[in-house]
């Protein structure tokens, strides 16, 4: 089924300054910032188009210019999407953009502009229509390896328990949301608002709110800092690689507060972030660049 049936439209947010990511964003801005030869626009409009989606909102802020120049000069590597760009006078946040776009498609699909995934997001769409969600929040698997063993004590310092170096699993927040008009109708009516800010409004006013998991061995990326963006080079690489390459949602880099600076950072082949990977074919194709 073509979701556009279903009033989803896609909003990818864009607005910031990118100030995370200098000094790369001193020349370019986010979106535009290449990742394994294509900018990380390519990525998210080639996923929204194998999606079905008919049309996306780009919600820009600096340089929103640049980035229209480039999308017009690319328009038809993505002949089945409608992109129109929405400029903001000032910084909204990652959710006070969607105020921009009141009346504008039954559910947003909305993905954060420094994120990079092979998901399925047409199955993310179905998962939220079917569920009847007003928000849907897509997790990733993120591993944190505590490099010491941890002790469990009771109130009297007696010991129970000593787990020597443990893995702890969560699932995070991965940066691509559903939302749903009863949700996008909480949002305050002028101002900054973070998308971690609405979920907890619409919690707060007992909406139905549903996670969507990636299956463990789905890319996912966020290259809005440094190292990030570092990672998501080799990740992307990993990925395209080979017919079943697909890198597992990023683990938490144990070397971050080991490094100094970007050039003691250990990025080769045995980087927690990409030295192990699934059999399982999930990676997107590289962005074709006819």
């Amino acid at each position: 089924m073509r979701v556009e049936r279903s009033g989803v439209h896609a909003a990818l947010i864009a607005g910031g300054n990118g100030s995370r990511l200098r000094p790369f964003t001193d020349v370019l801005p986010k979106l535009l910032v290449p990742v394994e030869g294509h900018p990380v626009l390519d990525y998210a409009l080639d996923a929204l188009q194998r999606a079905g989606v008919a049309t996306v909102h780009l919600m820009l802020g600096r340089h929103a210019d640049l980035i229209q120049a480039y999308v017009f000069s690319q328009q038809h590597r993505w002949p089945t999407l409608r992109i129109e760009a929405v400029v903001e006078s000032r910084a909204l946040g990652t959710a006070g953009p969607l105020r921009l776009l009141d009346g504008v498609g039954a559910h947003l699909l909305v993905l954060n502009g420094d994120v990079v995934t092979g998901a399925d997001l047409g199955a993310v769409i179905e998962d939220h229509l079917s569920a009847g969600a007003d928000l849907t929040v897509v997790g990733a698997p993120y591993e944190v390896n505590v490099p010491f063993g941890v002790m469990y004590a009771d109130e009297d310092n007696w010991l129970q328990k000593f787990d020597e170096k443990p893995a702890i699993k969560f699932t995070v927040g991965a940066g691509v949301y559903v939302i749903g008009q009863r949700a996008r109708a909480i949002l305050p009516a002028a101002g900054p608002e973070s998308m971690s800010e609405l979920i907890e409004r619409v919690l707060a006013h007992r909406l139905r709110v549903r996670q969507h998991r990636l299956v463990p061995g789905m890319l996912w990326c966020e290259v809005g800092e440094p190292l990030g963006y570092l990672a998501a080079q080799q990740s992307v690489r990993v990925a395209v690689a080979g017919a079943n390459g697909c890198l597992p949602a990023r683990q938490a880099p144990q070397w971050r507060h080991e490094c100094e600076s970007l050039n003691t950072c250990p990025m080769d082949d045995h980087s927690p972030v990409c030295h192990t990977f699934s059999s399982t074919a999930c990676a997107p194709p590289r962005p074709s660049s006819n």
